[in-house]
């Protein structure tokens, strides 16, 4: 399965989730220029030392979605309506407090 936003293979559980490292270096290397390479492959050596645990993930999540959400000009009622969520839900999500599904996503 590849992830719809970018070209990497999705790992089909959250075990496989450091196996992503290979294909998206593999991909840089293959497809940017040296002085890119560099600093994308600099940056992601330094991030190896500290992974994240599950509340900093959702929390970057939701910080994600809510900026999607505003960049739209949408409320969370409207994301909502639209989702097929609850209000509540959304805001949880975006606050970093809710696990939301793959479905749901």
């Amino acid at each position: 399965m590849t992830c719809i936003l970018c070209p990497f293979p999705i790992a089909s559980s959250s075990v496989a989730v450091g196996n992503l490292i290979l294909p998206i270096l593999d991909w840089v290397q293959r497809n940017l220029d040296q002085r890119a390479r560099d600093a994308i492959l600099s940056a992601a050596a330094t991030n190896r030392s500290k992974p994240l645990n599950a509340a900093q993930i959702q929390k970057r999540f939701g910080d994600k979605v809510r900026a999607a959400r505003l960049e739209k000009g949408i409320s969370q009622e409207s994301l909502a309506f639209v989702s097929d969520l609850d209000r509540a839900y959304i805001g949880g999500v975006e606050r970093g407090e809710r696990n939301i599904s793959l479905f749901n996503i």
